[in-house]
């Protein structure tokens, strides 16, 4: 995907190529595409054009360091993915599971555990 980029972050173990995949699928004609958890925006996760470049400075610039800013916008196009379709490639808890802690990192290990457990 020429001018758009696939940004997530390094501690989220449990998102699967197949969630991603859609994410970019999704992200065609769109400057922001991104998932609501819960009723939350999720922007950590999500596909961003080169057109939000700009705008990720100048929120910079005013110290306006949250994604969430970015996705307010009104001259960003944005498509937000719904939890319903987001449950097609996963329980949205663990797919947006992310470690910070040695107790998340422990209950990281439980969750593969019971995976695997489920799986034999």
């Amino acid at each position: 995907m020429v001018g758009s980029s696939l940004i997530f972050p390094c501690d989220m173990p449990f998102l699967t190529s197949e969630f991603l995949s859609c994410l970019l699928e999704k992200s065609i004609d769109c400057d922001i595409t991104i998932c609501r958890i819960k009723g939350r925006l999720q922007p950590q996760v999500g596909v961003y054009s080169n057109k939000c470049l700009l705008y990720i400075e100048d929120n910079i610039k005013r110290n306006q360091l949250s994604l969430v800013e970015l996705t307010k916008n009104r001259e960003l196009s944005k498509n937000i993915i719904k939890e319903q379709e987001v449950r097609t490639y996963g329980e949205p808890q663990r797919l947006f599971f992310n470690i910070n802690t040695r107790e998340d990192f422990a209950k990281a290990e439980g969750m593969v555990e019971w995976s695997i457990r489920q799986a034999t």
